[in-house]
Parts: C-alpha cells; sequence; structure tokens
C-alpha cells in the first residue's frame, strides 16, 4: 500500500499476486517468481521504451555474469528463479488453465493493474499475461474431483 501511496509503479506482477496468494495459497514472493516473467514478456511488446527499460535488467544480469547481451529480460528473471529452486510456472503452485478466467477477473478489480508501464485495458489482457505463464497444473480427469 505504501508503494501505490508514494506513486510506486508495481504493476501487473504485484496486481496478479495480489490474487494468487489467497485464490491457491501462493507464498506473495513466490507468486512474482511465477508472474514476473511472463509480465515482462508481455510487457517487452510496449515499444521502444519498454525495450529500453528491460534492457536495463539484461544489463545488470550480463554485468553479474549471469546472462549474454541480447537475452530477453523474461529468460533472466525465469533462470534465475529456477536456479533459487523457487516455484517458476503456475504447475509449480498447482494452478489449472481453467482457473485463468477467474485469476484474470479478479486481477483486474487490483489497482495496481493501472501501473503497469502497458496499459492493461481489460481482464483479458491479464489472461493473455498469465497464459505466458505456464505450464499448468494438470486438469482433474472428468468424473473425478
Amino acid at each position: 500500500m505504501q508503494a501505490m501511496q508514494s506513486g510506486g509503479q508495481l504493476g501487473a506482477s504485484h496486481a496478479i499476486g495480489h490474487i494468487l496468494g489467497p485464490l491457491f495459497n501462493v507464498a506473495h514472493g513466490e507468486t512474482t517468481c511465477v508472474a514476473l516473467p511472463g509480465v515482462l514478456l508481455w510487457n517487452s511488446d510496449e515499444g521502444p521504451g519498454q525495450k529500453k527499460r528491460q534492457q536495463l535488467v539484461v544489463d545488470a544480469f550480463v554485468e553479474a555474469g549471469a546472462a549474454r547481451p541480447g537475452e530477453a529480460a523474461a529468460s533472466c528473471v525465469k533462470r534465475l528463479v529456477q536456479e533459487m529452486e523457487l516455484p517458476d510456472s503456475m504447475a509449480a503452485v498447482d494452478v489449472k488453465r481453467s482457473a485463468l478466467e477467474e485469476c484474470a477477473k479478479r486481477t483486474m478489480r487490483d489497482p495496481l493493474v493501472h501501473t503497469n508501464p502497458r496499459k492493461i485495458n481489460d481482464w483479458r489482457d491479464i489472461l493473455s499475461i498469465l497464459e505466458k505463464c505456464g505450464p499448468f497444473a494438470p486438469e482433474a480427469p472428468q468424473g473425478k474431483l
């Protein structure tokens, strides 16, 4: 909340985390591990301004010897998450593809959605982000709970 009050731009990753956490019993820090690479991928289509921002992320990884020039920011972050043995996908936190629409619709109610660098127009944009956070947990077979 304080970041919002002080003008911080936490964006879609944080907004998604506010929903993934309570809805699927995922620790807040782990929600970022799952969502941030997908958000970075989605945001990367925004244009030169976003590409410049993401290049700063890659440059930091390159300087630390953890990436090669030209890698995508999303790939750098995902690899770091994997190296730390943290959950790196919706499957890792037991979220099924069938839950994405509800998660996307709920996320749209979070005020941090509107601080994302790339404008999020409606829940379908969030759904597009969530689909980049796969693979997903298997669905229960028909007729079984």
